[in-house]
């Protein structure tokens, strides 16, 4: 257990390792602190069990790589990421993350890139469109999680005129934000 009473803000460039099971920055008589991380720092979250995140957060970079393990959110509260937001499980030992009471939902507001692999993600509202690795899992009541692309139409080129397909174009929905990480693609 660890919490923090008052409002907590991190220097620019300070890690936090954090291996505790409830992340509070919010107490009864508190009600309205929060922690931010104002700079390029990361926390990074080890604890292999589950963990509790309560109140609303702004992290620079977000990092939870513990397979099989699992976050819970404050139901209601919002976490905003202003960097990377990195959650990364096993194949086979997917990570949860999920709201406190498993009701829709924690808020997630990500204005940097997202690394999300091998996780099971329900009851979560992101303000900006996330698409996660194929290998994640929609555990219901998600929204703007793009869990699959939602192409209206595709074609093919041939830029250089010698028969072959040079490159496969595709059109999707109108604010859906694509990658050009192409891992796994052959």
């Amino acid at each position: 257990l660890h919490s923090f009473p008052t409002r907590r803000s991190s220097d620019l460039g300070f890690n936090i390792t954090y291996n505790g099971t409830l992340w509070d920055v919010q107490t009864s008589t508190t009600p309205t602190a929060l922690f931010t991380q104002a700079g390029a720092g990361q926390v990074t979250f080890t604890n292999t069990g589950t963990i509790n995140i309560n109140g609303d957060n702004t992290f620079w970079i977000f990092w939870y790589a513990q397979a099989g393990g699992t976050i819970l959110f404050e139901n209601g509260r919002t976490q905003t990421i202003d960097g990377n937001f990195n959650v990364v499980g096993a194949s086979g030992n997917q990570i949860t993350l999920n709201s406190d009471d498993d009701t829709p939902a924690w808020n997630i507001t990500l204005t940097g890139l997202a690394t999300i692999i091998e996780v099971f993600i329900r009851n979560s509202n992101a303000t900006n469109p996330i698409t996660p690795d194929p290998t994640c899992t929609d555990g219901g009541g998600n929204t703007n999680w793009l869990f699959t692309i939602p192409i209206e139409y595709s074609w093919t080129e041939d830029i250089d005129g010698d028969g072959r397909i040079d490159q496969i174009r595709v059109h999707v929905n109108t604010g859906v934000i694509l990658s050009d990480t192409f891992t796994g693609v052959t």
